[in-house]
């Protein structure tokens, strides 16, 4: 989803009209396996083949809004998993989950789960985290010239979305109770909705900038790490347009950072550098 796409999303979710309507997509294992030309165990249990996958998507229709695209969870076997539900993997087929309770008076039994331990919720999480390997082989050949070049409008500089991606790392650093440790400067320059200027290119060397990147996303894995459970279902103020659950916003924002992958995968194949995996 790109930040265009995501405010639009927000405009709706706001209650306003847009013209013309716009129109999204749910795109994810139902689909994109079979597409892909992978089996379902493959797209579920190797997290190449997933991202590659979604990747594919992305590129094939760069136009499309897809909501929310890069679904990291295991079909609708992750929470179920979690409290305790036995879940069936047919080779080439959807999981499913099977009952834990057969009566709804035995619903209060049912223990809380624990993201950090319980089923396929970690699974979730290391996913996440995953991604962040996935950029790290994106941009650690990427050289200053090849960072700052214009790329014809088809997608924003590598050092623009390099920029980006570690804003919304750090933001999401803080909201989970770490520190912001990015220079408003930097706030200013590579939020969502800024225009590109020379500033941009000047602002630090790209060397510098992806090893902050690097580092918030270090500082990121301890928040999660050492996350209170209680806390991911607490009612989270992302933006003044937009509140969730903790854990949604977690996942939200992982599919951000998904699709900056997917824009810096592109950018690189306009610089004709080889793609370090897909």
């Amino acid at each position: 989803m790109t930040d265009e796409q995501w405010n639009t999303l927000l405009t709706v979710i706001d209650g306003q009209s847009v013209e013309p309507m716009p129109v999204g997509f749910i795109i994810d294992s139902p689909w994109l396996p079979g597409w892909a030309g992978i089996t379902f165990a493959d797209y579920f249990n190797d997290n190449t083949l997933w991202l590659d996958a979604n990747l594919k998507a992305v590129r094939t229709f760069g136009d499309a809004m897809f909501l929310p695209g890069f679904w990291a969870e295991y079909a609708m076997c992750t929470e179920p998993s979690a409290f305790g539900c036995k879940c069936s993997w047919p080779p080439n087929d959807l999981p499913f989950p099977e009952r834990v309770i057969t009566n709804i008076k035995d619903a209060a039994s049912i223990r809380k789960p624990n993201p950090q331990t319980d089923g396929l919720l970690p699974a979730v999480l290391d996913r996440l985290k995953s991604n962040q390997d996935a950029v790290r082989k994106l941009l650690d050949d990427i050289t200053e010239d090849e960072a700052v070049k214009s790329l014809n409008g088809i997608c924003s500089p590598i050092k623009w979305q390099t920029g980006h991606i570690a804003f919304y790392t750090d933001y999401l650093v803080k909201i989970l109770g770490g520190e912001n440790t990015l220079p408003e400067k930097w706030i200013e320059l590579y939020r969502g909705g800024t225009e590109l200027s020379d500033e941009h290119h000047s602002f630090l060397p790209f060397d510098k900038m992806r090893a902050e990147l690097y580092e918030r996303f270090d500082a990121l894995n301890e928040q999660v790490d050492n996350l209170d459970e209680s806390k991911l279902q607490e009612e989270i103020a992302f933006s003044p347009e937009w509140k969730a659950k903790l854990v949604n916003g977690i996942l939200m924002l992982g599919t951000h950072e998904f699709y900056h992958a997917g824009q810096i995968t592109v950018a690189r194949n306009i610089l004709g550098r080889e793609r370090p995996f897909g």
